[in-house]
């Protein structure tokens, strides 16, 4: 009879990758840009005109899904001039639902939006139907819902969460998305064209309570990372590949910690450490004021190609507590208890999501190429906090909005909210 012998420092081995194994899968920051999850986020989508985004969301389970999704307008009040003190952003929410069937994969585009057509064919290209002046379109297949059209002077964020029929929020870990920004003259033929995948949280370990704070603690749903990192070129540097253009890396940021029922601008303080390739340190800072949307050398100067072809930066909250909740004007400020919050909690500054998309830019300023990644999530956060809206959940009947998604009558001017 064979006899196996075991070797002890084997078995230690084994033992311990075992538990480094599952020490990771408890320790990850269960913000995933790969899998499905409850919450998804698109921190960068972009209808301004001359790039419109494409957004593809599915159902990766094989029950049937419904999300509660919501755009955050971070366009300028005045549009055509830059974002400043004088000119800041609307910072608005919009939303609609959708309805996914098993294994169902939908699309649309920003701009338009997609109309509910129950006569749709099955096969065959998208249409733009003109719907009280606006373009809006109609593709084939399975249409999700009535989603809506923004325009094109847009640029912001989307978030959409798992709910039941009723538009509770569940944990069903059943959404995946991914984005897609493109020229819209050239159709991305002209190397504009950028991809990324959606940020993905997976429910908690008890799932959500069903209200409308969603609480990213670990408990109802994953917590965000602790802090975000990215390498990329220094700016301005030589592309290596074709050196004849230079790059520039655009950075965009939104925070973890939202509140659409007040709608209270969102502000963080960003805490940058950049390592250039002798990994030499250096820091600077900067203020997330609504959505964050800035190329790297409009932040500073570290990341310039003299010293360096090529930058790791880690982007993370600045340390200290803001108030989350309560009264609306008092949101966001820095406080040291919960007394100077309106009834509200003061606790760690929100966290955050984020994209970053290079540009190959030529000698003349003109853009020829486009890239985006997903940022490296690190470590978790104690928590933040999701605030939805409240009131009901309708559509537009008539006037200039009709067939849109409202929560009151007043988003429906010539109509009501039905």
């Amino acid at each position: 009879m064979r006899v196996v012998k075991r070797n002890p420092w084997l078995a230690g081995l084994g033992a311990l990758l075992a538990v480094s194994v599952l020490s990771a899968r408890t320790a990850s920051a269960d913000a995933s840009s790969d899998r499905g999850g409850s919450i998804i986020a698109f921190p960068k989508v972009i209808s301004d005109g001359t790039r419109d985004t494409l957004i593809q969301i599915s159902n990766v389970t094989n029950a049937v899904t419904f999300a509660h999704c919501m755009y955050l307008d971070a366009s300028a009040e005045i549009p055509g001039l830059p974002v400043g003190p004088n000119n800041p952003r609307r910072c608005q929410e919009r939303d609609f639902a959708i309805t996914l069937t098993r294994q169902q994969p939908t699309v649309w585009r920003v701009s338009t939006g997609r109309l509910l057509n129950n006569f749709d064919s099955i096969i065959g290209a998208c249409e733009i139907v003109n719907q009280a002046g606006a373009d809006r379109q109609s593709c084939p297949g399975i249409d999700p819902g009535n989603v809506i059209n923004v325009g094109t002077n847009f640029e912001g964020h989307l978030l959409c969460v798992a709910t039941d029929a009723a538009g509770a929020p569940i944990g069903s870990d059943s959404l995946k998305g991914e984005a897609i920004i493109e020229s819209v003259v050239a159709g991305g033929q002209d190397g504009l064209i950028s991809a990324y995948n959606a940020i993905s949280i997976s429910q908690g370990s008890q799932g959500p309570n069903t209200d409308s704070v969603l609480e990213l603690n670990g408990v109802e749903y994953a917590q965000c990372p602790d802090s975000l990192r990215f390498t990329h070129l220094a700016e301005g540097v030589p592309d290596p590949v074709v050196p004849a253009v230079t790059a520039t890396t655009e950075l965009t940021l939104m925070p973890c910690t939202i509140d659409y029922e007040t709608q209270a601008r969102p502000a963080v303080t960003l805490q940058f450490s950049v390592w250039d390739d002798t990994e030499l340190e250096q820091s600077t800072s900067t203020t997330l004021d609504c959505w964050f949307n800035e190329d790297l050398s409009d932040i500073a100067s570290l990341w310039n190609p003299i010293r360096s072809t090529t930058y790791q930066t880690r982007v993370r909250p600045s340390t200290g507590n803001r108030c989350r909740g309560g009264d609306p004007t008092l949101e966001y400020r820095f406080c040291s208890d919960d007394s100077q919050c309106g009834g509200g909690q003061c606790l760690p500054s929100s966290g955050l999501l984020g994209v970053a998309e290079t540009f190959r830019v030529t000698d003349t300023g003109a853009l020829t190429g486009s890239s985006a990644i997903n940022l490296h999530a690190i470590g978790t956060r104690e928590s933040d906090t999701i605030y939805l809206q409240t009131g009901r959940l309708g559509e537009c009947a008539g006037g200039l909005n009709d067939t849109l998604s409202c929560t009151t009558d007043a988003e429906c001017p010539g109509g009501e909210c039905l």
